[in-house]
């Protein structure tokens, strides 16, 4: 059905001919249809045009005894008798109520249009409103054909309906588009969608004012856009794709206001982007076609989800504004007072060289620098090309930290190795590079968990010592700033403003073959031909443990099954600390060592602060993302390789992971954590608990939150946020040709059987490690650089320890697939319930922070077991677990037991991380909960027959592996009074 525009040009014969066939002109080359253009616009001028304008006011206000316009209204708008178009509306008040009229409001655009304001304020007014009357929505006519077209394409009958109006008003199930503009309306019904227009992107709603122009009651959607907004009912936005930041801002304001009043009506709203070579609809559709403006239409974005990345942008006005490929010699733009440098430019334009001038010239005046990261290996590399040392260098090294030093911000406490103290650098020079995963590292991941509160503590503490000195200076830099780091950072300042650099310049884009199969399957058929055919491959990969089909290690082992006598370099986490592989100490030298390799295949220990130089060695770049890293971090590991060669790409649909309960809003976010925070505290208290402080770090929460939403709303849909950033930047993205069944099977098989070889053998090697003793376990969990032998023998201890059974092929598998936390939750749940409250105890005292009673919400409500396990006695999910329970759907407890899971469904998200569909029956849910325990439902039988056979439930035995582990448990605690921690 899409698309009625044929490109023919009106032909009208009366008074205004020549006039009007310039107007036909003008909105047909807005790709507007020729019918719509005839039932809806018209020339007017002179006394017609003001009176069409004028209609609102009482005639006697505007028009004398003699019939002539007052010299008032004459004056202004004197350029009507130069003439233009009037474009009107259907009433659809009266549509909504079966009548067929118009309105007698619309929009007139002058031919010679008149200037308003004085002086630098003086603009144009393309459009004149009519005074004082209320706006409408721009609701254009349609012919009969376009009107039958629209219905057959959503097979509803026209029959019965006054016009076509109150036909899509009557049935919820056509979508709406709302653009901005009559004009871009009419392209748009012309090109098959059903669309509206406002006149102004704010004119969706009102806010009520008082007489001094202050806000009073709340906004409600404007009449003629509520009798649109009922249930179930689609509406995409479809607004100017703007380059200004103000303008942007703007949209971004009236599309948050308008689209959480349609919500509330239970619309679902969705957001229309484009590229902004094209700022209007009508542009594109004009210019691009409909094809393209489809493609928009299918990608458009849940306001949730758009509303969580328009987070990521940073609305901060420059202070120096730039378009250079490198960035070169920026220190001497900026102002010696200057406290915070904010640093925004492309991937591979120079940051971190610009960034080593800064260190240069605070080292030549005797200031010390400060590294901070969040890899040790890129803290490594950076300190290299800074000329500081990083922390562990520090013995070794002639210069013993006189220019400062690096660090990860897990050892930002005084507990560390690096006993750091704030004080001592409070007139250095501070660097985060790469600040947004920085920030995100310390705010968010486990390494920094056991002692967050004062990581956290110490590094505000930093920020303002440094912020508050007279030297001292902060410098940060990401080709992803956003406004959420520097809030952070500047808040920390009494909100210093920050000397922000800018840079416009778009490295040479790259043409992206994506694979959009379940699995990466066709993507790795097509890089072994790639590799067959001579081609030397990067490989970016998001996992690197032996049991991930898709990480680094399972691919090294089938490429060189594959390709013997390639030369093959594997680079994560393992292979960079092991003194034994080739890789090991690689990070400074890449450059100069990959020259040496045909394959590389990375883990995210690659993912930022390094650049890739090399020219024509690397024929292409392969990147697999499974959902583990952030979109920013997969996107960063992509780009490490500068040379524009072509990408290879598959995604995952979903993430493997979300934060707190998986909320998209900062604020949705912080509540649950309050209210989560809220109900351990009370739980503890009644068990005697020492009352403990939940806000000591306000800041870092906010921070925590905003990043947060933008994670979860990205892990929701994973494959659609990174290919929309990725297009953002100006990459092309080209579908890759889907594999035969067959090609596709064989990789598959492949694939898993050399994971299946190597895993069990991993596994096998685990079990034959050599055991040590307590002593040597704690030296190796905190010793960085370990052999393949030393991680196994720590890799056995810790399994040990923390099942306390012997350690077989069968235990290391499960632990892998998760079974510890289940099996924590599970005994606690059931025969270990009487020694919960010494397991939180105990895991209270790990959480706080030298000995004082301050926690971090997410960690405090992550780790404590207390609440979820309330809440699941609450419901009585020991019942299911009773031995040889059979369960029903018709089950009067599994009734209520859902009855209570979906009355407090929000809580089951919040403290046990599962979504309850509302329509779920208890057996869904039932297997839901279960789950979380690590267990499964199996079916009994069938009772009842052929016709409605009812099937009947059991809970499927536990693993002997997991029932000797709580056996164990519960034997030891019995004995001990001890706990499992």
């Amino acid at each position: 059905m899409r698309g009625f525009f044929d490109g023919k040009i009106l032909q009208i014969r009366d008074f205004y001919d020549n006039n009007y066939q310039a107007i036909a002109q003008e909105w047909q080359a807005s790709a507007v249809d020729r019918q719509i253009v005839s039932l809806n616009v018209k020339y007017l001028r002179g006394d017609t045009a003001k009176e069409y304008l004028l209609y609102n006011l009482p005639e006697r206000e505007w028009r004398r005894n003699n019939g002539t316009l007052r010299s008032k209204w004459q004056k202004k708008y004197t350029h009507t008798d130069s003439g233009g178009w009037w474009c009107g509306t259907v009433d659809v008040l009266a549509a909504a109520s079966g009548i067929d009229k118009n309105s007698l409001w619309g929009c007139f655009k002058p031919s010679k249009p008149r200037l308003t304001g004085s002086g630098t304020r003086q603009k144009t007014l393309k459009y004149e409103h009519p005074p004082q009357a209320a706006t409408e929505i721009f609701a254009l006519r349609v012919s009969d054909k376009i009107w039958d077209d629209f219905a057959k394409h959503y097979q509803i009958c026209r029959l019965g309906y006054r016009n076509f109006w109150h036909w899509v008003i009557a049935n919820p199930e056509i979508p709406i588009v709302v653009t901005e503009g009559a004009k871009k309306a009419a392209s748009l019904l012309s090109a098959g969608y059903v669309a509206i227009a406002l006149p102004g992107i704010y004119n969706g709603y009102r806010q009520p004012k008082d007489s001094d122009n202050r806000r009073i009651g709340l906004p409600s959607l404007i009449p003629q856009l509520g009798v649109f907004a009922v249930s179930n009912r689609t509406i995409y936005f479809a607004f100017d794709q703007d380059v200004k930041r103000q303008a942007i801002k703007n949209v971004q304001i009236a599309l948050k206001k308008t689209s959480k009043l349609l919500i509330n009506r239970g619309c679902a709203v969705k957001i229309i982007r484009w590229s902004n070579n094209f700022k209007g609809v009508d542009d594109l559709l004009a210019n691009q076609g409909q094809e393209s403006f489809a493609t928009a239409y299918n990608s458009a974005l849940d306001f949730d989800f758009w509303n969580a990345l328009i987070r990521r942008k940073l609305t901060y006005t420059p202070d120096l504004e730039i378009n250079q490929p490198y960035l070169q010699d920026i220190h001497n733009f900026i102002p010696a007072n200057t406290k915070i440098v904010a640093i925004k430019s492309a991937k591979g334009t120079g940051k971190t060289e610009a960034i080593a001038q800064l260190c240069y010239q605070a080292q030549k005046l005797g200031q010390k620098t400060l590294v901070l990261t969040h890899r040790i290996q890129l803290g490594e590399a950076l300190c290299a090309r800074f000329g500081v040392d990083y922390i562990t260098q520090l013995k070794l090294s002639e210069t013993q930290g006189i220019f400062g030093y690096g660090l990860c911000v897990d050892s930002l406490h005084p507990n560390s190795q690096a006993n750091f103290n704030p004080e001592a650098w409070q007139d250095a020079i501070v660097i985060i590079d790469e600040v947004e995963q920085v920030l995100w590292h310390m705010l968010h991941s486990s390494t920094c968990q056991h002692n967050r509160v004062a990581i956290l503590q110490s590094f505000e503490s930093l920020i303002t010592r440094v912020l508050a000195s007279e030297t001292g200076k902060i410098v940060i830099s990401d080709a992803d700033l956003t406004d959420i780091s520097l809030d952070y950072l500047t808040s920390l300042g009494n909100e210093i403003s920050p000397f922000v650099i800018l840079n416009n310049y778009q490295p040479q884009t790259w043409q992206i073959y994506h694979y959009a199969e379940a699995t990466p399957a066709g993507l790795v058929y097509n890089l072994v031909k790639a590799i067959a055919r001579g081609e030397k491959v990067f490989i970016c990969c998001s996992a690197q443990k032996q049991k991930s089909k898709w990480g680094t290690q399972n691919l090294a082992a089938y490429l060189k099954d594959k390709f013997p006598d390639r030369a093959i370099l594997r680079i994560d986490s393992e292979s960079t600390t092991d003194p034994q592989n080739p890789a090991f100490g690689i990070m400074s030298k890449l450059n100069k060592e990959l020259v040496k390799y045909d394959i590389v295949i990375t883990s995210p220990a690659i993912e930022t602060g390094v650049s890739i130089d090399l020219q024509h060695h690397f024929n292409s770049v392969w990147g697999i993302g499974q959902g583990v890293q952030t979109c920013d971090s997969f996107r960063q590991a992509l780009s490490r390789i500068r040379q524009a060669i072509p990408r290879h790409l598959w995604v995952a649909k979903k993430g493997l992971s979300k934060v707190g309960g998986g909320e998209v809003t900062p604020q949705g976010l912080v509540a649950s954590q309050r209210k989560q925070t809220k109900l351990n505290i009370q739980m503890l208290l009644t068990v005697g608990s020492e009352s403990l402080e939940t806000n000591s770090c306000p800041k870092a929460l906010k921070a925590w939150a905003n990043r947060a939403a933008i994670v979860n709303a990205e892990m929701a849909d994973y494959r659609t946020s990174v290919l929309a950033a990725l297009t953002e930047e100006g990459h092309q993205i080209i579908a890759a040709e889907s594999l035969q069944e067959n090609e596709e099977k064989q990789t598959k098989t492949e694939v898993n059987n050399c994971r299946e070889k190597i895993y069990n053998s991993y596994c096998d090697r685990i079990v034959q490690a050599e055991d040590i003793d307590e002593k040597k376990y704690r030296i190796l969990q905190q010793k960085r650089q370990k052999s393949e032998r030393e991680r196994q023998q720590h890799r056995k201890a810790q399994l040990k320890y923390r099942y306390q059974i012997s350690v077989t092929p069968e235990l290391v598998k499960e632990d892998d697939r998760g079974l510890y936390a289940a099996l924590l939750l599970r005994y606690y749940l059931t025969v270990g319930y009487q020694f919960l409250f010494a397991h939180t105890s105990r895991l209270l005292d790990d959480l706080l922070t030298s000995g004082e009673i301050q926690v971090f919400p997410p960690d405090f409500n992550q780790r404590l077991l207390l609440g979820k396990v309330q809440f699941l006695r609450k419901i009585n999910l020991s019942a299911v677990l009773a031995p040889n329970r059979e369960l029903r759907n018709s089950d009067a407890d599994l009734i209520q037991l859902t009855q209570l899971v979906k009355a407090f469904a929000v809580e089951v998200r919040d403290l046990l991380g599962v979504s309850i569909n509302s329509n779920a029956s208890p057996i869904q849910v039932v297997r839901q909960l279960l789950a979380k325990l690590g267990l499964k439902l199996t079916v009994k039988r069938r009772e009842g027959g052929w016709g409605k056979p009812i099937r009947v439930y059991q809970v499927a035995p536990p693993s002997k592996v997991s029932q000797e582990v709580i056996n164990c448990w519960l034997s030891r605690d019995m004995e001990t009074k001890a706990f499992v921690r």
